[in-house]
């Protein structure tokens, strides 16, 4: 081998390694960070300056006895905005401590939100054709497209049709109204309005008794009991029936039931759309009537899912158009992330501004909006239970 040959190699050999060392020296591999907060909840932030991107997860032990999850709605009202570390900071309970938070589903105008909402039991909207994410009694996570079924059964056994919870009354219609809607019922004088008690405790999905209160003919806009009742607003032919099958003081059973879903709902939430299904990336625009333009465009990102054993679940938020902090991403890259964190199922939630995790009662990320945290319709609370103190 020449001398020339021989200079020419050692050469090519010193750039290589001048490129690798210039490379080591300007790119970073993405860092994570990781603490317990309290035993079954895990708080991980990972950053990719490079990118630059901005990921936090908190995974979430469901077997513990001692970690419960809830649903907060804005301003405890179906029209309402509010900060997610605004609903942390009011939520209140002897017994339990907010861990940690995120927002949850999308909404329209007055911050009433798209999908099912369920709070311990009670049902706060009518689902959409949209996916929720839920939890039964016994804490078994569901990721699923439900409707709505609502019957009042009368002490004949007879049943009659209950349309929607929380919503305007149209022709024909039996619409349920509770204390989420508001005062009153806020309808027009063209049916009948009947306000129930309950006799035992609110839950998704049962026959609850209740007894009939009060019963107006030809009177709209009635007052909604405050706590443990509901009204029952009827129009047109089943007005024309419960007339005439109902009195006051009657004992009836109100029932509530979101197929397919056969478990007695503890807390739902809608989202848009699911993205993991069984193991497999499946990004579901088409299945919910969403564009693709929003599934490919990197966006800020908040989500849900879960491992297929059904004990782990992730709560996701990824920072976005913010070139100098964090990207965003799209849904592929949403999922194929939280596939690799190990969910079986898994939901997008609504991101863009609204964005955002809590730790404690501080907001963790870094949400897009110039004028910071923005107020959303709802969120999803994580809690631990403590102990009471016993009296001396």
């Amino acid at each position: 081998m020449s001398i020339l040959k021989q200079r020419t190699i050692k050469y090519r050999h010193l750039i290589v390694i001048l490129v690798i060392t210039v490379s080591s020296a300007v790119f970073s591999a993405p860092s994570k960070q990781t603490r317990q907060i309290v035993p079954g909840v895990i708080h991980s932030i990972i950053s990719d300056p490079d990118f630059p991107r901005s990921i936090q997860v908190l995974e979430i032990d469901l077997s513990r006895e001692d970690i419960q999850l809830t649903t907060m709605k804005a301003r405890n009202l179906l029209n309402g905005n509010e900060r997610t570390s605004e609903q942390v900071k009011r939520f209140s309970h002897p017994e339990l401590k907010v861990v940690a938070a995120i927002n949850a589903d999308f909404y329209g105008v007055g911050g009433v939100p798209v999908g099912l909402q369920i709070i311990n039991g009670i049902p706060v909207k009518s689902p959409s054709h949209h996916s929720i994410f839920a939890l039964t009694m016994n804490k078994k996570p569901v990721i699923e497209k439900v409707s709505f079924s609502g019957d009042l059964i009368l002490s004949q056994n007879q049943h009659i049709k209950i349309d929607g919870i929380n919503r305007a009354r149209y022709t024909d219609e039996v619409i349920l109204y509770n204390s989420f809607f508001g005062s009153s019922t806020n309808t027009n004088i063209w049916g009948i309005e009947l306000t129930f008690q309950f006799i035992e405790p609110f839950s998704s999905m049962h026959q609850i008794r209740a007894f009939l209160q009060d019963k107006r003919f030809g009177e709209g806009n009635r007052a909604i009991p405050a706590h443990n009742g509901c009204v029952l607003s009827v129009h047109g032919t089943p007005a024309t029936q419960l007339q005439r099958l109902i009195s006051v003081g009657d004992t009836v059973s109100i029932s509530l039931e979101f197929p397919p879903v056969q478990d007695e709902l503890i807390m739902a939430v809608g989202g848009i759309p699911r993205i993991i299904r069984d193991g497999r990336i499946s990004i579901e625009t088409a299945q919910e009537g969403i564009q693709e333009s929003f599934a490919t465009t990197r966006h800020p990102r908040t989500a849900i899912g879960y491992s297929q054993d059904e004990q782990k679940l992730f709560l996701i938020t990824v920072d976005g158009r913010q070139p100098d902090h964090s990207l965003g991403m799209s849904l592929q890259e949403l999922a194929q992330f939280m596939l690799e964190l190990g969910c079986y199922q898994a939901l997008n939630l609504d991101g863009g501004g609204s964005t955002t995790m809590v730790i404690g009662d501080q907001v963790s990320n870094r949400p897009s909006d110039g004028t910071g945290e923005r107020a959303v319709a709802n969120s999803i609370l994580v809690l631990r239970r403590i102990k009471s103190k016993s009296k001396k």
